[in-house]
């Protein structure tokens, strides 16, 4: 049996459009505003634009994401533009600011009573690989799970750049740690992906000395 979807494959590519669209548009507007000398008059309603812009943008992450509280996202963010426009005198940009979500949910309605049960099996299908996996390894509970912090934190630590190739060796390490076949290989691992995380932080740290010292960062 095919793993069930939430999104269809046409309900994606609009998404991914709108997703686009959603961050070109008011940048585009911006620049605009800003080649053409705009006052301060039209400023508060293209920075409200732009923020609108930005939740549309978070809803449809959200949507592709696989989460229904992406649509309602969509929806508040159409209210709050037609609001705008009527408070603009625009009643037609009011209604046509809601045939996004409209074009959306008819999109994504055809599996929308689907999404619960498939975010079920999800959580039933990952609880039962962890557990064969914990049986066949003979994996003991609390080395899995405290293994599993470590290679949290190792991920997070994945966006210091500078760092990367430390925090990617922790996630290793912290792997190692979950399948440890005695608390001496499991504190073993563990220490080395506590020091390779603090390593992460440190090469970071040094990098953007570097750059301030040399002028980069204040150029």
């Amino acid at each position: 049996m095919g793993r069930k979807k939430k999104l269809s494959t046409g309900a994606i590519i609009w998404c991914w459009i709108c997703l686009v669209l959603n961050f070109v548009v008011p940048t585009l507007l911006i620049q605009a505003y800003d080649m053409g000398g705009g006052g301060s008059e039209g400023l508060p309603l293209l920075i409200v634009g732009a923020v609108v812009g930005g939740l549309c943008a978070v809803g449809y992450i959200v949507l592709l994401v696989g989460k229904k509280v992406g649509f309602f996202i969509l929806c508040g963010s159409a209210a709050v533009s037609a609001i705008l426009s009527i408070v603009a005198m625009n009643i037609p940009q009011a209604a046509l600011g809601f045939i996004n979500p409209f074009i959306t949910w008819l999109l994504i309605k055809g599996r929308w009573n689907t999404w619960d049960e498939i975010d079920r099996e999800k959580a039933t299908a990952k609880e039962a690989y962890q557990q064969q996996h914990k049986e066949r390894h003979n994996v003991d509970s609390f080395f899995w799970e405290h293994g599993k912090k470590f290679k949290t934190w190792a991920c997070i630590n994945c966006i210091c750049v500078p760092g990367i190739i430390f925090a990617i060796l922790a996630i290793f390490e912290s792997d190692k740690a979950q399948k440890a076949q005695s608390k001496e290989m499991h504190d073993r691992h563990i220490k080395k992906a506590l020091i390779l995380n603090i390593c992460t932080y440190v090469v970071f740290f040094a990098v953007m000395g570097i750059l301030q010292a040399t002028g980069v960062l204040n150029s």
